[in-house]
């Protein structure tokens, strides 16, 4: 019979959890991101919920998370770090939805979007990474033996979604203040967070500065959340200042690749919501990339990398444990 396994990809802003056994995919549930540096002080508990909502899911399936016999946690900030800290929240809530001991690992979110995207666990490769954060890794035989970036959002992710999303909401600001040029994100920026009204700072002192309702919107975001402003510069086309986020971004992520030196026919996987998907962003980078001669693949979605390597419950087939 097949064996159940679990599988989860764990970002900055969304979880995703996957049950199967063989091909048959028995319960998902999806929800809010865990990244303990940049989701909340409450992101542990969001995936503990979501595992005792998914084991009630396998009992309406006619399953056990008792009987599960592998599992794979591919989670945003668990590189080495603060993979014993990650692993020391998450383990835990695995075991208290009624996973048995000993058969769940906590691996690096880079590690399961690499095996997606190869299709394999232990290829050879690149991942170049773009979501709630970015990051480069190298890898051999599906071990990561080389990474650059990934830092957070305070020392680096140059070109995730966190950046640009900053970018975007420093533009707008900067438009309202006359610091910098107009651009039409200020309006959609506004509209995102529920602003009403002009776009520009009011002349009369008796109505209400555009400005401060910004500062008092923005103010509480945690930096997961800024990245959802990071596809409104792919939907003003034709304006300066946002093809210039774009511009940077897509630099940016090309110029993390280069500090790992991939030589010509190198397979790169794409992945992240910036670079798995059909974007501005994806489509500047794939030219980029053509033209150092490299090939390049979109990856799957991450939970299927998690369940690859829960498949193969091999403990030497990933090196950030």
């Amino acid at each position: 019979m097949p064996r159940l396994i679990l599988g989860a990809d764990i970002g900055g802003t969304s979880t995703r959890l996957r049950l199967t056994r063989g091909e048959v995919r028995v319960a998902e549930r999806n929800g809010g991101g865990c990244n303990i540096r940049s989701s909340g002080t409450d992101a542990a508990g969001r995936v503990a919920d979501l595992l005792t909502e998914l084991a009630g899911d396998a009992r309406a399936a006619g399953e056990d998370l008792a009987s599960v016999e592998a599992a794979v946690l591919g989670v945003a900030g668990a590189g080495p770090a603060r993979h014993a800290e990650v692993s020391a929240l998450l383990l835990p809530a695995l075991a208290r939805a009624g996973v048995p001991a000993g058969v769940g690992r906590v691996v690096d979110d880079q590690v399961t979007a690499f095996t997606a995207g190869a299709g394999r666990v232990g290829a050879d490769g690149f991942l170049l990474l773009a979501g709630t954060g970015a990051a480069v890794a190298r890898f051999e035989q599906g071990r990561m033996v080389a990474r650059a970036d990934g830092m957070g959002w305070l020392l680096g992710d140059c070109g995730s979604a966190v950046d640009i999303g900053r970018r975007v909401l420093r533009a707008a600001a900067a438009d309202l203040d006359h610091r910098g040029p107009a651009t039409a994100m200020t309006a959609r920026v506004l509209e995102e967070l529920g602003i009403a009204g002009s776009t520009r700072p009011a002349g009369s002192g008796d109505a209400v500065d555009v400005r401060q309702a910004l500062i008092q919107a923005a103010d509480p975001l945690t930096p997961a959340q800024w990245g959802r402003f990071a596809r409104i510069p792919g939907s003003c086309a034709g304006d300066v200042v946002a093809q210039s986020i774009i511009d940077g971004a897509a630099s940016d992520l090309v110029a993390t690749l280069d500090a790992l030196g991939a030589p010509v026919g190198a397979l790169v996987v794409l992945a992240g919501a910036l670079l798995a998907a059909d974007t501005p962003i994806t489509r500047r980078v794939e030219q980029a990339l053509a033209a150092r001669g490299l090939q390049t693949t979109r990856a799957a979605e991450p939970v299927v990398g998690a369940l690859l390597l829960a498949q193969a419950d091999e403990d030497g087939s990933v090196l950030d444990r």
